[in-house]
């Protein structure tokens, strides 16, 4: 139905292409911009003249939908449909020739001879996975099983010697580069679907357990901002950026202050963790990242903004998160505040 390298959209004949397989997501982004429409919609509507597909065994269920395809059958039915023996051989035999190493490198666009180059670079520690994943469009699941299966992997234990050895060697060269840490394009589409899917119910810390992902929680928030928006991320996510930590403090200032403390205020370009009474910024100092310079510099600009725009700025560290006496210093200045604020309306 679609193809992951070409697609051509049967609107406006526009034609969709991706040499690194990322056509189908790609024609997703066009008909969304371009024409307000889904790409589920889109199938629907110009490949099965309106109707949604139903399920095989004739139950009438709408089968499944993912990612620009459309499955058999609902659910496990196809579990429960009677198959001849002829054709359960059938399905088997095609099973094993679409898993054959060439079929599966021909579903990537890939050679033996390109599966080999990366091998022979990757062993002489002249090319990372992150690299890989990212030049080539390969992950690393994949590209070790082609290693494997063509047998350029001989003896597993060195191998998994050679792979320790890359992360010390590429972990000190990207931290004395600032290394940028990466995402493949796929993944990162991935991840912003189920966050659609899923809208208020996750932190990003959460988000990256789930899928794994090799990368903080501040640089997938940053990948996914400048593809989607940070305003619109931000209302996709349950509390942002929030660690544990933060999270935990943020419920025991909602025990105390109830609505008037909020999640999350922008001011001048920059972001602060919680707004209470709509008065007093507070900031929440994870122990090991404020210690840092470039983030001791940047807090005290924060702090700077704050106050030149008439706003209270108080920081709580982490280690201090807990302790009842911060609780009762945050208390004064609020109440502080709130008689401020009714002296300022009687007055009126």
């Amino acid at each position: 139905m679609l193809n992951k390298y070409k697609n051509i959209c049967l609107i406006d004949g526009f034609i969709v292409e991706n040499k690194n397989g990322f056509a189908i997501p790609n024609l997703s982004k066009y008909l969304k911009n371009k024409h307000k429409i889904t790409l589920e919609d889109y199938l629907i509507k110009y490949y099965f003249n309106g109707e949604y597909p139903k399920c095989k065994c004739g139950c009438g269920n709408n089968v499944w939908y993912n990612k620009g395809i459309f499955g058999k059958y609902y659910k496990t039915h196809k579990n429960f449909v009677d198959v001849s023996p002829e054709e359960r051989e059938k399905r088997r035999e095609s099973r094993i020739k679409l898993n054959t190493v060439e079929n599966r490198l021909k579903s990537l666009n890939k050679t033996k001879e390109e599966i080999y180059l990366l091998y022979s670079k990757f062993f002489n520690y002249e090319i990372n996975f992150t690299d890989i994943t990212k030049n080539y469009k390969i992950d690393k699941r994949t590209l070790k099983k082609f290693w494997f299966d063509l047998s350029y992997i001989k003896d597993k234990k060195e191998f998994e010697n050679i792979c320790k050895k890359h992360q010390r060697i590429w972990s000190d060269k990207n931290n004395k580069a600032g290394g940028r840490q990466h995402i493949d394009d796929d993944l990162l589409f991935n991840v912003y679907n189920y966050l659609k899917e899923n809208k208020g119910k996750y932190t990003l810390n959460e988000i990256s357990n789930k899928f794994s992902l090799p990368i903080t929680s501040l640089v997938l928030y940053k990948r996914l901002s400048e593809n989607f928006g940070e305003e619109y991320i931000k209302n996709l996510l349950n509390y942002g950026l929030s660690s544990k930590p933060e999270t935990e403090y943020f419920n025991i200032l909602k025990y105390f202050y109830g609505s008037n403390i909020k999640k999350g205020f922008t001011l001048e370009g920059k972001f602060y963790d919680f707004i209470l009474y709509n008065k007093i910024l507070i900031e929440f100092d994870g122990d090991y990242w404020h210690n840092l310079l470039k983030n001791k510099i940047n807090d005290e600009i924060k702090n700077n903004i704050a106050l030149k725009n008439n706003y209270i700025i108080f920081r709580i560290k982490e280690s201090e998160s807990k302790d009842i006496n911060m609780i009762i210093k945050l208390n004064k200045i609020y109440e502080i505040e709130v008689q401020r604020s009714k002296k300022g309306k009687n007055k009126d």
